[in-house]
Order: structure tokens, then C-alpha cells, then sequence
């Protein structure tokens, strides 16, 4: 089974959330970065790297809303 790491990617200071799925295998393996939809790095998307690294690939994604702030209207 593939495993996964979250970490912190910092870009201008900022940390921003990533996420990582690699093969069990030992490596090296090929990447694929994987963009999230309008909903962010959620279980969908996770799940779609997972998937990936099952496939023998290691698979990363980033937060990229993760400055914006949910709307209360």
C-alpha cells in the first residue's frame, strides 16, 4: 500500500499545505502533480493521488486555496 505525507511547502515565507502519496516499492518512481478542483485538496483528491501511487507513480498536491476564507453569506 502506498503511503502518504503531509508537509508544508513555504513560498515567500508562507507555509503552504501539500500532500504526498508514494509506492510501497522502493523508487525511483515517476511524479505527477496533481491539481485539485474548486474544492481544494479534499478526499477526492487524495484519493486520486493514492490511487496514483498505487500505479507505481509518486503523487503531490498543493492547497492552493488555502488562503482563502470560507464565505458566511
Amino acid at each position: 500500500m502506498a503511503s502518504i505525507q503531509l508537509f508544508e511547502i513555504r513560498v515567500n515565507g508562507n507555509p503552504v499545505p501539500a500532500y504526498l502519496a508514494m509506492p510501497a516499492e522502493e523508487g525511483p518512481h515517476p511524479g505527477i502533480i496533481v491539481m485539485s478542483e474548486i474544492f481544494g485538496v479534499n478526499e477526492n483528491i487524495k484519493n486520486v493521488c493514492m490511487r496514483l501511487a498505487d500505479q507505481g507513480y509518486a503523487a503531490v498536491t498543493v492547497d492552493h486555496f488555502h488562503r482563502e476564507e470560507e464565505s458566511t453569506s
